[in-house]
């Protein structure tokens, strides 16, 4: 590149003599920018290691912070899970304990039992009579 410029500047000398120029023209070569030295070789590659050091933290504590994100994210989800199958566990037993106690009702009836529960967790019983007897009642609590 420099050497191209000093030669147009020549050329460019070399024609105006042609045409009849007689002026003393001289040409200064351009100035050329000094070969890099040992020393800045080293503080490119100490610079742009940096850079890339530098780059290298910032990717990694992003990545460190999305992992901890999705492990709490997943301890979060694990939980939720644990919750859902307590919850799903609570409500089937319950509908098991309910069927039971009806069904019990129900063959109570057939025999001519009636079972009541009332809230207080106590049972009533009575025996159905054809007639007017005189109904029993008996209170107990269930155990």
């Amino acid at each position: 590149m420099v050497c191209e410029t000093v030669f147009l500047k020549n050329f460019k000398m070399f024609l105006y003599l042609l045409a009849g120029g007689h002026a003393a023209v001289t040409v200064e070569p351009e100035p050329v920018a000094p070969q890099p030295t040992h020393e800045d070789y080293i503080e490119m590659v100490a610079k742009e290691t940096e850079q890339v050091k530098q780059d290298y933290e910032a990717k990694l504590a992003e990545m460190k912070m999305m992992f901890e994100a999705e492990q709490m994210s997943k301890q979060k989800l694990q939980e939720e899970m644990v919750g859902l199958k307590d919850e799903y566990s609570t409500k089937v037993r319950a509908i098991e304990e309910h069927y039971q106690a009806e069904e019990k009702t129900v063959a109570a009836q057939d025999q001519g039992l009636v079972s009541v529960t009332p809230s207080d967790g106590s049972t009533m019983s009575t025996k159905n009579s054809n007639d007017n007897e005189v109904c029993f009642l008996r209170f107990f609590h269930q155990s």
